[in-house]
């Protein structure tokens, strides 16, 4: 009788935790291609892009000292980082439409002290002939902390890479000519 009476017990107990492991978390997501024409989205099959490991997960990446990445578990991507990479670029690119593009992105995260920093290697072909590759860097301090703020500093960083990559091959297709 004891055995049973116990046994009702820790189901009893079991069936009151498991009720209380349902969790309301909310999960936000994020995007720097926000403001992307929808021709851009068209023109990504030119585009590749690479994220270097942990970038890929889908999560933001907050880098917590020189040899720690952490993923953001709660605060995601709202579709995949590299087409959304890739838009902002092609958006800056619609007057090179004969070029194709590989990005290496080695750097894609906000930092604890609200540092922000992106690093990638464009290389940029035409008619399969590399025509250009740069290393391009942004690092600036964001204004406020919190991930909103972060994300919005990364998309800025990202369209000035984009700026910066897109004058360099027009420059390059005029000097061409």
């Amino acid at each position: 009788m004891k055995k049973i009476l116990r046994m009702i017990g820790c189901l009893s107990c079991l069936l009151i935790f498991s009720g209380c492991q349902t969790s309301n978390i909310n999960v936000e997501r994020y995007t720097v291609a926000d403001d992307v024409s929808a021709s851009s989205w068209r023109g990504l099959s030119r585009i590749k892009v690479n994220l270097a490991g942990i970038l890929s997960d889908g999560a933001l990446v907050v880098k917590i000292s020189d040899v720690v990445l952490r993923p953001a578990q709660h605060h995601r991507w709202s579709g995949k980082l590299e087409e959304q990479l890739a838009a902002v670029l092609s958006e800056e690119l619609k007057n090179s439409e004969l070029i194709s593009v590989d990005i290496d992105v080695s750097k894609f995260y906000g930092a604890l002290d609200s540092q922000v920093e992106i690093e990638a290697l464009f290389t940029a072909y035409q008619n399969e002939k590399k025509i250009s590759s740069l290393v391009l860097e942004f690092n600036e301090k964001q204004p406020v902390p919190g991930y909103e703020c972060m994300v919005v500093t990364l998309k800025k960083g990202w369209k000035k890479l984009c700026d910066e990559f897109a004058a360099s091959v027009e420059a390059q297709s005029r000097a061409a000519l």
